[in-house]
């Protein structure tokens, strides 16, 4: 990551607060209310030599409220704000563009970001997808058409009588291209994951292995306010005669996308899943040793909106957990009353909770956990511990234990107090890391006492993750159980420092 030139931001914020003092001419291009194929009101506008964008963002999580065209070649644009919640602005955006010329560069100005604190400073690059790009070279998600990125507090204010700490807004500027005519772009802050997304990989997964059937079951979690399911997976072997019988294995928990616009943890779940389904035998010992109770997506009303943090209820759904709403909080509700049943009802011993996010202000993957200590022993760093040691992006000096006050109503924290279960957030940067190389897990056995394969140092052009990076971690994350389990067991266990 390469911070901004202060002279080039120095020009960006002149370029910025000048137009808002001369009140150059601005036309309204895009309006998320407009009903979609109605054209907006025509107007008197100035004549520039390029023909204007059509942006959209009517699809599933797309974001974007308004878009001005201020200058020939240059948009001003808002994200819309969470639905149905009081707090302005966000940081999550995904919006396609058409209408862009071939080689022609083009300056696109978001006015309300939320966060001061953002990794745009220091590098990070929205992602871009091309449509002609695609089908004509197989080309995915991709950064490096993406330059000149800055990110600036603006003078607009978040709401009326805001505190002055924190209280306006920041714009984030960035320039891109296309070298292809007749393009559809998609521009996002990070790798798009969506609900139907979601529903296709499983779909995938079930046509490619036939026989996962047998070990792994779907059932509805919970119905959201806005009528989605919300699935529960179930995954273990069938019971053998060298096998212990299901109900004495423990359980693990994992679950993913709580906050909508955090990206990386879908893409971490996905990994996660692929491997976990699969016929690799060190898959199949998992199965075999554990039951595994999975939830991919626990804001799937939110994802499919677009929002940031929130669910359809304007709240964020992951300060919810000591007390959730039935109705307004289900998934939830469901998940903690589940969990309950498991350990008083079923009387199952629940192995470790994971709950999948992602970063905007710190690079690495990392964790989150809470002090437990079990005979005097620091149990809840065990598994970070192993993480760092397979695993070159993972930062172990980035991992906390301490339990802030607003985190006190947290998956993390509630499971871990509540329910005395072994609980951690994992948390991987929406931008990228420190140890990027490319990690080969595909024949790493940890109980072979074996190390991953780490090729030579590649990343993308400015050390970003790819979605890819994410999917290696999630196979790390679900390998290193069957690690964590003879740690437990151990004699000489790793202590407090």
């Amino acid at each position: 990551f390469l911070p901004t030139p202060v002279s080039e931001l120095a020009t960006v914020l002149t370029a910025c607060f000048d137009r808002l003092l001369r009140q150059l001419p601005r036309q309204l291009v895009y309006e998320r209310a407009q009903p979609f194929g109605v054209p907006l009101a025509p107007a008197s506008q100035p004549s520039w030599r390029t023909p204007p964008l059509a942006l959209d963002s009517r699809f599933e999580s797309g974001n974007l409220c308004r878009a001005h065209r201020v200058a020939d070649v240059e948009y001003e644009l808002l994200v819309a704000s969470d639905t149905n919640s009081s707090n302005p602005g966000g940081q999550w955006f995904f919006f396609s563009v058409c209408g862009a010329q071939p080689g022609q560069r083009y300056t696109f100005h978001i006015l309300n970001m939320a966060k001061h604190k953002a990794l745009f400073r220091e590098g990070q690059r929205p992602v871009l997808f091309s449509v002609n790009g695609a089908k004509e070279q197989g080309a995915g998600w991709k950064r490096q058409d993406v330059t000149n990125i800055h990110y600036y507090p603006n003078p607009f204010l978040k709401q009326p009588g805001a505190p002055s700490t924190e209280s306006t807004f920041c714009s984030l500027t960035f320039t891109f291209t296309t070298p292809h005519a007749q393009d559809t772009l998609f521009l996002a802050y990070g790798h798009p994951y969506t609900h139907t997304e979601l529903l296709l990989s499983l779909h995938a997964l079930q046509k490619q292995h036939p026989q996962m059937q047998h070990y792994c079951s779907a059932q509805r979690l919970a119905t959201t306010l806005g009528a989605n399911l919300c699935h529960l997976l179930t995954i273990t072997n069938p019971t053998r005669e060298e096998d212990p019988p299901i109900p004495s294995r423990p359980v693990v928990i994992l679950t993913a996308r709580v906050h909508p616009g955090e990206t990386s943890a879908s893409w971490m779940m996905d990994g996660l899943l692929r491997f976990v389904l699969s016929a690799d035998p060190v898959a199949d010992t998992l199965r075999r040793r554990y039951v595994f109770k999975v939830v991919p997506m626990l804001n799937p009303d939110g994802v499919i909106l677009g929002n940031n943090r929130c669910s359809l209820a304007g709240v964020d759904l992951n300060r919810q957990w000591q007390t959730p709403h039935p109705t307004l909080h289900p998934t939830i509700f469901r998940l903690k009353h589940y969990l309950s049943y498991l350990q008083n009802v079923e009387h199952r011993s629940i192995l470790v909770f994971c709950d999948l996010h992602g970063h905007a202000t710190q690079r690495d993957v990392f964790m989150y956990g809470c002090p437990t200590q079990l005979n005097s022993t620091f149990i809840e760093g065990f598994l970070p511990a192993l993480l760092s040691q397979h695993v070159p992006f993972f930062s172990l000096a980035s991992t906390s234990y301490q339990v802030q006050r607003n985190k006190e109503a947290t998956g993390r924290v509630v499971v871990s107090k509540q329910l005395k279960v072994l609980s951690y957030t994992v948390e991987a940067s929406l931008a990228g890391g420190a140890g990027l190389g490319e990690l080969d897990l595909t024949e790493w056995n940890p109980e072979a006492d074996s190390t991953p394969t780490a090729a030579a140092f590649t990343p993308d052009t400015v050390g970003h993750f790819t979605c890819q990076h994410y999917r290696t971690f999630g196979v790390a994350l679900v390998k290193c159980l069957l690690l964590l389990s003879s740690r437990l067991a151990a004699t000489s266990p790793l202590r407090m420092s």
